[in-house]
């Protein structure tokens, strides 16, 4: 599984795919007994890859990823009203365009946001989709029209609707960027973080309810960084956790409404999930295994009920 996101009633819906190129989604009431997964109907001439969910304040999941063909990745968005009855997952208005949308958030009038890569061979753009319903999607655009080569890998919302997508430069340097928007169509050009031109391919971010941004990633040498900021414009410079030097690679980030931020990850040396919080997105636990299990596990995405339980889904 790739994605998980919970519901105001408190379901937890996952999505993902199989090595055949199947769509899966699986429901749990409680984020522990889950159903047995099961396969979203593609049209079977297609390969379909669901990278990411959201859900609005009415109740609507929209999943989205791709669907791939021999010299094409297309994206795609799949919807549903209960977590179990899902639409055939459809091009995003009909793109024919080579995109691949990694991470979508939706904002509290239930727009939808998805962003990512134009995944074009040595020319990849920051592009971003958006949708009011979760079903009508606009074509892929690279944001504000940029010729820089970088991708987008997250995108989370404030309250106030401020939309701030994350990701790094294409190139040999990798440097984190930002991106913010106010609409979910007009975006600044992607700057890098606080100036900041060292390698740390960052993604996964989160905000909490008082409006703190928290981005996470890796540096050159697998390990753990953060940068955090007020108002989604004014970054710190990443920075590690002090005295923790393990190759610990993080894969998402979540926060609940008590303000604990979660980040889940992989322990490079043990190929072990992991998992460390913080309560200000600058003073972070050291991270740790999972229950203390060292199986070859590899958790991908990351949600908060509004009890406060933290779910995560994966695969061994």
């Amino acid at each position: 599984m790739t994605g998980v996101t919970v519901n105001s009633s408190g379901l937890f819906v996952a999505c993902g795919y199989n090595t055949t190129g199947n769509p899966l989604f699986s429901t749990s009431n409680d984020g522990v007994n889950w159903t047995t997964i099961k396969k979203i109907d593609p049209d079977p001439a297609i390969n379909v890859q669901l990278n990411s969910i959201s859900v609005n304040s009415s109740g609507r999941f929209v999943a989205i990823g791709d669907c791939k063909t021999p010299q094409n990745l297309y994206p795609l968005a799949t919807t549903s009203t209960d977590g179990i009855n899902w639409s055939i997952p459809a091009k995003l208005n009909g793109s024919t365009t080579t995109n691949y949308i990694r991470k979508i958030a939706v904002n509290n009038s239930g727009l939808f946001v998805g962003v990512g890569s134009d995944n074009t061979v040595g020319n990849l753009r920051p592009v971003y989709t958006v949708s009011a319903d979760g079903i009508n999607w606009s074509t892929p655009q690279v944001m504000n029209g940029t010729s820089k080569e970088c991708v987008m890998f997250g995108v989370t919302v404030n309250s106030s609707g401020l939309f701030v997508a994350i990701g790094f430069l294409g190139d040999a340097t990798s440097a984190p960027l930002f991106s913010t928007s106010t609409n979910g169509t007009d975006w600044t050009t992607p700057t890098n973080i606080n100036g900041y031109t060292d390698y740390a391919t960052m993604g996964p971010v989160a905000v909490n309810k008082n409006g703190l941004f928290v981005a996470v990633g890796e540096n050159r040498y697998d390990q753990f960084i953060y940068s955090v900021s007020s108002d989604g414009n004014n970054w710190s410079t990443p920075s590690q956790i002090s005295g923790f030097t393990d190759r610990f690679i993080p894969t998402d980030i979540t926060v609940n409404d008590s303000g604990r931020f979660v980040v889940i990850g992989e322990f490079q040396q043990l190929g072990a999930a992991g998992f460390t919080t913080s309560f200000d997105g600058v003073t972070w636990t050291i991270p740790e295994t999972l229950g203390g299990s060292t199986n070859l596990v590899k958790m991908r995405s990351l949600i908060a009920n509004k009890s406060g339980r933290f779910v995560a889904v994966g695969y061994g």
